[in-house]
């Protein structure tokens, strides 16, 4: 009789964990997605980097390399990091500068493939990031993010252009 109440307590056990695990899609996508894979985590760590924080180093690893050389073309400069010396987000006149503030921005998002894009809201007006998934070298960059999304569009919206 043991025996038997040991085996089925161990067959409750093992389906309470198997329940409890979420599945995922063969791209990682999905319930239980790690929130570094997520396009809107992505956008959201990108602009506290590069717009609260004012780190170009940590907010360039968010972009694909055409749009780094992009954001440093914008003000001039030689390296993307120099970009966001200056970067602001401002939606509806309020300027966002705090994590809480960038976390209180309304999200939505569509993923499609490999591809994404993300609109962040504030008081009826937005800005809209494009993401593509991340190619190997990309990926492989010194201190790249956990994500396999970068961002391709976007992101000058948060740098002022250099001024003549």
């Amino acid at each position: 009789m043991r025996r038997g109440l040991t085996l089925m307590l161990a067959v409750v056990a093992g389906a309470v964990l198997l329940s409890s695990c979420e599945r995922t899609g063969p791209d990682g996508e999905g319930p239980g997605t790690p929130p570094g894979n997520d396009p809107v985590s992505v956008v959201r760590d990108f602009i506290t980097d590069g717009v609260v924080d004012h780190n170009g180093y940590e907010a360039c690893v968010y972009l694909t390399t055409r749009q780094q050389r992009a954001a440093a073309r914008r003000v001039g400069a030689e390296e993307c990091r120099q970009a966001f010396d200056l970067a602001r987000l401002e939606l509806a006149g309020s300027s966002i500068q705090t994590v809480h503030e960038v976390e209180g921005l309304a999200a939505s998002s569509s993923v499609r493939g490999d591809r994404a894009r993300v609109r962040l809201t504030s008081g009826g007006a937005s800005v809209e990031f494009r993401l593509v998934k991340a190619d190997f070298a990309e990926r492989e960059q010194f201190e790249a993010p956990d994500t396999g999304w970068r961002i391709t569009g976007g992101e000058l919206a948060l740098i002022p252009p250099q001024r003549a």
